[in-house]
């Protein structure tokens, strides 16, 4: 196993397409252990996406248009801030989900859990690579038997056009079977401890991605 990142640190989260980065999110590191890493993310965080993404309409941008822009290699990353809510990421290895919780920005009311289908995560220089594979749910805070599925007709798309491999499919279908019917239910964090009452140190740097990324293909690369 690579190096362990310490409570505090600032990592990057990226995503890479056709080899080159097609998103990286700054992240603090919660807690990191061969089994669990949890990280965090708040308003004023700047993350990088591409900017042929933002000219779509904001409904497209979870549709399979997207696909034809990853399918051409050609975006430039632009930076953009994280604003709405506190977000919590629990990331497992060698699984094809992370597990996400969303809190409102002022009054960190407890919104839902938002579950991300991905790539299982890899460990890189300067932080995770995984890649995001359309398909979600999100299940209300209030009523964890709920599971309102997201991006469905963007996830076919990506397995019709190949985008997304078998592999991915049989991994998606693996991490799904795992969930029970009410989510609150599944014996893994954030599940096991009460995460509602969790709060950022204050003392935590800023939530930068490095300048470097905007131009840089290979993550792997320092």
């Amino acid at each position: 196993m690579s190096h362990l990142w310490k409570p505090g640190s600032v990592v990057t989260v990226t995503g890479t397409v056709r080899d080159r980065i097609w998103f990286a999110e700054p992240m603090t590191i919660v807690r990191d252990s061969g089994e669990l890493t949890v990280l965090y993310v708040g308003p004023g965080a700047e993350y990088l996406m591409p900017d042929r993404l933002l000219e779509l309409p904001p409904a497209d941008r979870h549709s399979p248009r997207t696909w034809s822009i990853r399918e051409s290699g050609e975006w430039t990353l632009v930076r953009r801030a994280w604003t709405s809510t506190h977000m919590l990421t629990f990331l497992y290895p060698d699984t094809f989900l992370a597990i996400r919780m969303l809190f409102q920005a002022e009054t960190w009311t407890h919104l839902c859990w938002y579950i991300n289908f991905q790539r299982p995560y890899q460990r890189t220089p300067i932080g995770f690579e995984t890649l995001d594979l359309a398909l979600d749910c999100v299940v209300p805070a209030d009523d964890p038997g709920t599971y309102i599925v997201k991006d469905e007709e963007q996830f076919r798309a990506g397995v019709r056009l190949g985008h997304i491999t078998s592999t991915d499919v049989a991994g998606i279908e693996a991490a799904r079977r795992s969930l029970p019917a009410k989510l609150t239910e599944w014996p893994r964090e954030p599940f096991l401890s009460d995460w509602t009452q969790w709060r950022p140190d204050g003392d935590w740097p800023a939530q930068v991605v490095d300048a470097s990324l905007e131009t840089r293909v290979d993550p792997n690369r320092q």
